[in-house]
Formats: C-alpha cells, structure tokens, sequence
C-alpha cells in the first residue's frame, strides 16, 4: 500500500462527505497494483469500501458505459463484479475538481498473479480463470450497446496497424527501445500484414459484436481460495467479438514472461485453457476449426494492440520494467508459430 499526501487525502475526504459517510471512524489506504486508475480502501468500523479515481484520460462516457455494465451484471445476478454505489444526489458517479470517482462495494480475495507475472496462474487457478472468462461472455451477450465509446475493436488496430505503428516510431525518442523497435521493424510490418490477411479470410470482422472486457489477465481479478470472486478494471471495454477477450486471456497467461523463452507460449497450457473456457462456455455457434481459426486471428491481433501499448507504455516512462514489457510483447509476436498453437 502507498502513503498518501496530505492534499490527497483532504481531496479522499471532500468527495466521501457527498456520500454522506462518517469521516470520525474512518481508515483510508492506497492500492499500490493499478497504476491508470487511483484505488483507495476505505474501512468505516467493520464496513470495507473501494473509491476509485479514474485515470484522467478515461472520458465520462466510458466510465458511464462501465457503471452501467456493473449495474447490469449486478441485475443478472452476475457475482464477481462489485456494485456501484451512489452519492447523496443519487447519482452513480461523483464529479469532483474535474476528477470522476465512483465508490464501490469491497470484493473479498486477492490477486495471485499478472500478465508479467504469470507464474502465480497455478492449474487450479487457470481453470477458474477460464471458466470464469466463459461465464462473463455468456453474462454480457445481450448487454446493449451504447454511442460515443472512444475504444476500438481489434480489427482497426490491424487494419490501420501500419500507419499506427509508423506514427508511434516517429513520436519515440531517441532510446534503447526505439533502437529495438527500429531492428524488427520489418517483422513487425509482417506480422500485421499477415493477421490482416487472416482477418479478411476468416471474415471475423463480420463474427456477432458484445461487449467484451479485453484486459482480462490474472491482475485484473480475485481469487478466495483459487476461485475467481471478483473481475475489475474495465478500462479497455469496447464492443468486439467474445474471441476477441478470450484472446486477451490466453495471450497474457500461457507463456514465458523474462529469461531465454520469454514470450513463447506454453502450447500444452494454452490448450487446457481453451478447454476449460469451452467446457463452462457451453454449446457454440461454430465448430471447433472455425472457432480455433478465429482465436489465432485474435491471438495475432491482440498481441499487436499490446505491443502498441507497450510502445506508449514505454515512451511515458523509458525505465528497465517498461523496457523489458515492450521487449516481451515483441518476442511474442515473432517467436511463436501462429498455426500451429492448436494442434
């Protein structure tokens, strides 16, 4: 947990009296794990509460479409999200010195393991992971869509993958990382070209759009006893296909993360994965090939909207860690065999 500065707190304090909560009684700690958003603790006797500040690049829209979505899932008796909380005016989301807050029930458990730390994935784990992951798609199928969301489906980050990847080259400076990103340049242009060839013969920009939560990583979740309890931070919600988020899950658990193998994937774990997601996801539209089909072409294309980020990532802050991610997201790009993942 971080310390918390005096302005800060006097800020915490302001924005959970429009909540009309007792401050004589009252314990505050800083979640140190996200770094887009600000978390705070918030204990009142024996009562735990979740206040979160949205990282101030996130638009009121989306944070609307996610109180929403929580809103929704609480209503369809979906448990392992939290529940909105509302201010005294009765509203959902709380405006205070140009920041957005919403306040949150606590969800119990903790995370054992992230996209950078995947060994914490234990086999019971990934199990509820995934079956956890199906049951989400199966939650959110007919959660309606909402206008003025800024977050893009897979397929534009391929499509226009190109010219993105040109215009963040240019905007890196000189550095270690754009020394590397420069080296592989051609391989990363080929690797886009291709997945954009996949996209169009597998017709999955046409694949039936939901909402999909396209960060899900053992960091972004609880687990009580190797159970899933709780699934957070929905930051990169959009609207895509389902295989979309299963391949946001499958590319950040299965491989090697540092050391010589990193970023080759565990072929005989990501297969288990997608078993367990198939086996809680229930009866499918499509037949296992198509549907291994278009998880490959999602498996490509998330990895380029992560490498991206990691690009970004990295140019706000040029330090070793963030080095270290970007040189990741490359290896898993150009080291693995695409085709043959599932066979």
């Amino acid at each position: 947990m971080a310390s918390i500065k005096k302005d800060e707190l006097k800020e915490i304090f302001s924005v959970l009296s429009l909540y009309g909560i007792d401050l004589t009684d009252i314990k505050i700690v800083r979640d140190t794990v996200g770094f887009v958003n600000k978390i705070y603790f918030v204990t009142i006797g024996k009562k735990k509460l979740v206040l979160r500040k949205s990282n101030p690049a996130t638009s009121l829209a989306h944070i609307k479409l996610e109180v929403k979505l929580l809103e929704y899932l609480s209503d369809h008796h979906f448990a392992a999200t939290p529940q909105i909380i509302r201010n005294l005016k009765g509203t959902d989301i709380t405006i205070y010195n140009k920041s957005f807050f919403t306040l949150q029930t606590f969800m119990p458990g903790s995370i054992k393991a992230s996209w950078n730390k995947p060994d914490g994935l234990t086999a019971k784990r990934a199990q509820a992971f995934f079956q956890t992951i199906a049951k989400f798609n199966k939650a959110v199928e007919k959660f309606p869509s909402y206008n003025n969301i800024a977050n893009q489906s897979l397929g534009y980050f391929v499509k226009n993958g190109s010219n993105i990847l040109a215009k963040k080259f240019r905007k890196l400076s000189p550095s270690i990382g754009k020394n590397l990103v420069l080296k592989y340049r051609l391989e990363i242009l080929e690797f886009i070209k291709k997945t954009d060839r996949e996209f169009v013969k597998t017709g999955y920009d046409a694949l039936p759009k939901q909402l999909i939560h396209c960060d899900l990583h053992p960091g972004n979740v609880n687990f009580l006893n190797d159970k899933v309890v709780a699934i957070f931070d929905f930051d990169w919600a959009r609207y895509d296909c389902r295989f979309s988020d299963l391949a946001s899950a499958l590319s950040q658990t299965n491989y090697y993360f540092g050391g010589k193998k990193d970023g080759i994937f565990k072929k005989e774990k990501l297969q288990s994965a997608l078993s367990n997601y198939r086996r809680a996801y229930g009866k499918s539209n499509f037949s296992v090939f198509q549907e291994n089909e278009y998880i490959k072409a999602a498996l490509r294309a998330y990895i380029i909207y992560t490498f991206f980020w990691a690009i970004d990532l990295y140019e706000q802050n040029k330090n070793k860690e963030n080095f270290l991610s970007l040189n990741h997201f490359l290896n898993v790009m150009l080291v693995n065999d695409f085709d043959c993942l599932f066979d």
